[in-house]
């Protein structure tokens, strides 16, 4: 499942705050270049990561889990 939208919007929503990728690295113990790499569709990371980042933005992230009926 692709997940670009999500990196783009947390792109977006972070540079429309006043914190870079250190300072939101810093806050939720994160590496800069993860979030970078992240944000640039490189790399992908697990939900409880990314929550992390869109609470710390000031966003709440809310994904289910799907399961098998």
């Amino acid at each position: 499942m692709s997940v670009h939208w999500l990196s783009v919007e947390l792109k977006t929503l972070r540079k429309e705050s006043p914190l870079s990728r250190q300072a939101l690295a810093s806050l939720t113990g994160s590496s800069a270049s993860t979030i970078s790499n992240f944000e640039e569709g490189k790399t992908q990371v697990g939900f409880k990561t990314v929550e992390k980042w869109f609470r710390e933005l000031g966003y709440e992230f809310d994904l289910h889990e799907i399961e098998k009926k």
